[in-house]
């Protein structure tokens, strides 16, 4: 009567189970929901980064329409001020 000899697997030779394939998919889904969320995290940095960028542009661009604002308002009061001494040395002239 011949023994019977349990089929040992040869070492380096993996065997596909069930398990193993469903655990395998699994973790795989895992990862591309995991790389899916950071893809989002990424996108939203980028963008959060470039609002600041053009806050700061909006920024400077404000100040310097400030400055130019009280330039061209300081030389309108220069222009009124220049204007009415003219007036008055007119007024002086004519009453000389």
């Amino acid at each position: 009567m011949k023994k019977k000899t349990k089929n040992k697997s040869k070492p380096g030779i993996f065997i596909f189970t069930s398990n193993a394939i469903s655990k395998a998919y699994s973790n795989y889904k895992i990862n591309q929901e995991q790389k899916k969320i950071k893809d989002i995290r990424l996108k939203k940095l980028a963008e959060n980064n470039q609002i600041i960028k053009e806050k700061k542009e909006l920024r400077g661009w404000e100040e310097k329409l400030n400055k130019e604002s009280n330039k061209l308002r300081l030389k309108e009061e220069e222009l009124k001020l220049k204007e009415k001494e003219l007036k008055i040395k007119e007024e002086q002239q004519k009453t000389e």
